[in-house]
């Protein structure tokens, strides 16, 4: 299952549009918060271009009135995620707190932003990706092998 995740756009519309353009066939994609009308925006622009892909989106610090979740958990094929933008994890200081909520949801995977670092890490045996700013240009396709292999590519427009 090919995955796509970005965040942090704060209302960079050219890095919105380019990255609906440059996407590959997706089966999901997730935003990862900051930026609520980004989120909308790439949301009805996939839907158009890759309709049977499913998309998820939460909030971040700067979604300040959103209605989005603020966590979600989300199966990927056989495996299960935890997808948050990250500041209630505290992640500009360390990944220990949300790899271990993630194990704790029993999730081996974990997508998050807040940082604007691009990472991608193995903690406890939670695989922790963050794309990085899509303000910046950065994102990420994760793919998650029927068997549960986790691979993660950090990609930049």
């Amino acid at each position: 299952m090919l995955i796509a995740c970005a965040g942090d756009a704060h209302g960079a519309r050219e890095y919105t549009d380019a990255l609906v353009a440059a996407l590959p066939g997706v089966e999901a994609f997730c935003y990862l918060g900051d930026g609520e009308e980004d989120a909308l925006r790439l949301q009805y622009a996939l839907a158009e271009r890759q309709p049977n892909a499913a998309f998820y989106a939460v909030r971040g610090n700067c979604d300040v009135f959103s209605r989005l979740p603020e966590t979600l958990e989300v199966r990927f094929g056989r495996t299960k995620a935890l997808v948050t933008h990250g500041h209630l994890f505290r992640v500009k200081l360390t990944c220990s707190l949300l790899a271990e909520a993630a194990r704790r949801r029993e999730c081996r995977l974990a997508l998050f932003g807040h940082t604007h670092r691009p990472a991608c890490e193995t903690e406890g045996g939670v695989c922790l990706v963050n794309p990085g700013a899509l303000a910046q240009g950065k994102w990420a396709l994760v793919r998650v092998g029927e068997d549960g292999d986790i691979h993660a590519a950090l990609r930049a427009l």
